[in-house]
């Protein structure tokens, strides 16, 4: 069972206010907060530490930045017989690009700001974008970094239930 999210890519807060992303991303799979959400951090931090131009205030190239991260995540060369050991980055599966307030059935929504205000609990990253994670079950909305710094982490959560 999937658990579907949106990923949504704004330039500022009024933006945001507005429901008018840049960019709108769809992610098949693990959206909720120790996947999907994790996954957004680690893609910040990758990037926060690069020594290459992050983006992180240019929302077109953040974003296609992120698609080409979750598409490296998603690749499924090694899945079937036929394409195992014989990589191509095209092969993927479970991310695409949709239009704003198309249904996808979604579970959780990230929304991105590229406004430079972001912080990572604990890091002392320059700007970052704000990141909200929104679910849609519980209609809650928390700020990503405190959110998987204040909650257990897949690992722990597994540990609970004894596996």
């Amino acid at each position: 069972m999937a658990t579907r999210g949106l990923y949504k890519f704004y330039s500022t807060d009024e933006e945001l206010k507005n429901n008018k992303p840049t960019a709108v991303i769809y992610r098949h799979w693990d959206n909720y907060l120790q996947g999907g959400g994790q996954d957004l951090q680690n893609f910040v931090e990758h990037l926060a530490k690069a020594k290459f131009d992050s983006r992180f205030s240019d929302v077109s190239y953040f974003s296609a930045k992120f698609v080409v991260f979750l598409a490296n995540q998603f690749n499924e060369t090694d899945r079937y017989e036929e394409t195992k050991g014989d990589y191509d980055s095209l092969n993927f599966l479970s991310v695409g690009i949709v239009p704003n307030g198309v249904d996808c059935g979604e579970e959780y929504i990230y929304h991105i700001v590229c406004n430079g205000q972001g912080k990572i609990i604990g890091k002392d990253y320059k700007g970052l974008p704000t990141i909200t994670i929104e679910d849609i079950y519980r209609d809650t909305v928390k700020d990503l970094y405190q959110a998987l710094h204040d909650e257990p982490t897949m690992e722990e959560l597994m540990e609970k239930m004894g596996g």
